[in-house]
């Protein structure tokens, strides 16, 4: 899951990020509502420094995507999909298909040829992005499960050895246990 390091990476490792943030939002990985894990967090998810991390979340911030509330985290706010799919869709009809057509017509094919293949191979993503749908879902169902397993172990753990759990020893699986607990808890909208 790490990002990899490429002195020629285009684009730059914090747009590849900020990209990443984006499509774990858009598949509920990371929910709306909720906060976005730590920086040092993410910097062990994804294996890169703080500052890149920083000036992604700048970016989402900028964008209305997260916002940063200090002394408790960064929050993903209510209409963070919307705005990500706006901006994907309006990126994808002001530079990619502009871009496409250009190419296309410096092809030796007829503009109809063109069309055609486009819409073979539309077909044929259809059906493996209904199976990597599919596949994702059942993976984070998976996660869910595991993690709200590990909840109840805490909650268990928490009720019958009261000093054990406050001591440092358990300081990580406190921290992962109220992480998940404001994951799974819904959060109330303001009238």
């Amino acid at each position: 899951m790490k990002l990899e390091k490429s002195e020629f990476a285009e684009p730059l490792l914090h747009t590849r990020l900020t990209r990443k943030i984006e499509n774990y939002i858009l598949m509920d990985y990371y929910i709306q509502g909720g906060f976005l894990p730590s920086v040092s967090q993410l910097k062990e998810t994804f294996g890169i420094s703080k500052i890149t991390i920083e000036h992604a979340t700048r970016n989402l911030a900028n964008l209305g995507i997260l916002k940063v509330e200090p002394g408790r985290g960064t929050r993903i706010t209510l209409n963070a999909k919307e705005i990500i799919t706006e901006l994907r869709r309006d990126q994808f009809f002001n530079r990619m298909v502009p871009e496409f057509l250009w190419t296309a017509t410096m092809l030796d094919q007829p503009l109809e040829q063109i069309m055609e293949d486009i819409q073979n191979q539309i077909k044929e993503m259809k059906g493996e992005l209904k199976e990597h749908q599919i596949h994702n879902r059942e993976i984070f169902k998976d996660q869910e499960r595991d993690e709200r397993r590990f909840m109840a172990r805490c909650e268990d753990f928490k009720r019958e050895e009261p000093e054990a759990w406050n001591s440092k020893k358990f300081l990580y699986d406190r921290q992962k246990y109220h992480r998940l607990k404001q994951k799974y808890t819904p959060t109330r909208r303001k009238l």
